[in-house]
């Protein structure tokens, strides 16, 4: 039996914001840090849903030099073009030849807010949090009248779960940018997460009387407004997103929920079709459906939408729910039996899968919050979203062992021995003395049938941790002449 090792993935405190595929990979020889950086966030997003999903421009590298490196021929200023320059290297995880530039540009009373504020940022996306901080509080004091360090400020307090002090950052970057779009959408959210509804919807509406065609605002108060039971005012918001032409999946899916709790049954599956006519294949609104038509007991009608809604979202509950219920009153033992626990274990891991993929949305290059992720993914059996959320851990941070070593950990449990092999033998290139990573070495050459080769693995971690446990017990086990 192999005794596979994976760090704990110790949580950060976090505070979630509301609203905010399956495949084989068994070669992965191409080495973590050649992957492109586009196609990487694309497979991140995967294991997001839709509502926490954001859109992330990356500046092109080259142009951003070219500029810098002509500005500085010509004898121009330097001072916009080094920023722009240290923010796509930044972007592009070049992580030390951007701190150098950002550097540089702290020597300038002109940049040197802004230039504290990328430090910020650099240090976030390495996951340090207090470093972070320290150099928006720099940015802050070198120019009070900058938006940007207070939001940056309110994002990460949110992640340490101070949401007062989030709030105060957020109404700061408010007083030196009222158009500043997100400052307002974090800060109802942190209001709302605390249960203070009212401030809540009054920062929305001062929101939208200086952004009025802001549609994220409109559909964050109908939300908020829902909770409150303000049905009437709810659908009125999500009307109105609806004639502009402005309404997502969440709008129709809203709606519908509001016609239901009024006791309206036929109202929300009308609303509930119109939205996957107009809007698009999503797995939010065949859930509603779904339900929906299993109340009305059209059980065969309903089963479709509900098994469409967990492929296109394996992490949405109530689908798993929903379709467990229903496999059962079909006779379905194995296959309702199977989605209920997939659903108790989803609930049972809730606020960490909302948290982690929160912090993501916060801060996009978040490196442990990727990690964190997978490993909750991995306890809850979802390899595939796992070995994702590792991938673009590798990619932010190419020397995250522990990444590296679950990802490891993931081809074995999958069976894949030549890939494992792959990723520990770079593993244990990147540090010689990973304990676990000669440990699990050892178990891949266990399923590789190479027992001497693995008794020398497993010998090499006791050498270096002559307490560790499982390393020993394999040994033992090979000594005895077991497997």
């Amino acid at each position: 039996m192999l005794r596979i090792e994976e760090p704990s993935g110790a949580r950060t405190s976090t505070a979630a914001l509301p609203g905010g595929g399956s495949g084989d990979h068994a070669d992965i020889s191409v080495g973590v840090d050649s992957f492109q950086i586009s196609a990487a966030w694309e497979r991140a997003q995967m294991v997001l849903p839709a509502e926490v999903r954001v859109q992330r421009g990356v500046p092109d590298l080259g142009s951003a030099r070219i500029a810098f490196e002509s500005a500085r021929r010509k004898g121009e200023s330097l001072a916009a073009a080094r920023l722009d320059y240290a923010e796509a290297l930044r972007v592009h995880r070049r992580h030390a030849d951007a701190e150098a530039l950002y550097l540089e540009a702290m020597q300038s009373l002109q940049t040197r807010a802004s230039a504290s504020t990328g430090l910020g940022q650099l240090e976030m996306s390495q996951g340090n949090l207090v470093a972070a901080l320290s150099r928006y509080r720099d940015a802050i004091a070198a120019d009070d009248d900058l938006a940007d360090p207070h939001y940056y400020s309110g994002n990460l307090l949110v992640r340490q779960g101070d949401l007062g002090a989030a709030a105060a950052a957020y109404e700061a970057a408010l007083t030196r940018d009222p158009l500043h779009l997100h400052s307002y959408v974090n800060l109802a959210s942190a209001h709302a997460r605390q249960t203070d509804y009212g401030p809540a919807v009054e920062t929305l509406r001062r929101g939208l009387r200086a952004l009025p065609e802001a549609g994220e605002l409109r559909q964050q108060l109908a939300r908020i407004l829902f909770v409150q039971t303000r049905y009437d005012e709810a659908a009125e918001q999500l009307r109105r997103l609806i004639e502009a032409g402005k309404a997502g999946a969440d709008v129709f899916s809203l709606i519908a929920r509001i016609e239901s709790d009024r006791g309206r049954p036929t109202e929300a599956l009308d609303w509930l079709r119109r939205g996957l006519r107009e809007v698009a294949d999503d797995a939010q609104l065949r859930t509603r459906l779904g339900g929906a038509l299993v109340a009305q007991d059209s059980l065969q009608e309903a089963l479709p939408h509900l098994e469409r809604a967990v492929e296109l979202d394996p992490d949405l509950e109530e689908a798993r729910y929903h379709l467990g219920r229903l496999y059962l009153h079909l006779g379905m033992r194995v296959a309702g039996e199977a989605s209920l626990g997939r659903f108790q274990r989803l609930q049972t891991h809730h606020t960490d899968l909302l948290d982690f993929k929160t912090a993501i949305v916060l801060n996009p290059d978040d490196a442990r919050a990727y990690y964190s992720l997978g490993a909750v993914y991995s306890r809850i059996g979802r390899l595939e979203a796992a070995w994702q959320a590792y991938r673009a851990a590798l990619t932010i941070d190419p020397g995250h062992r522990d990444a590296l070593n679950n990802l490891g950990n993931i081809h074995l449990r999958r069976r894949e021995v030549r890939a494992a092999l792959v990723v520990f033998r770079r593993l244990l290139v990147l540090d010689s003395t990973y304990v676990r990573g000669h440990n699990n070495l050892g178990n891949a050459w266990l399923l590789a049938g190479e027992p001497r080769r693995a008794a020398r693995s497993f010998q090499r971690a006791v050498d270096l941790d002559p307490d560790y446990a499982p390393a020993q017990t394999a040994l033992a086990r090979l000594r005895a002449g077991g497997p």
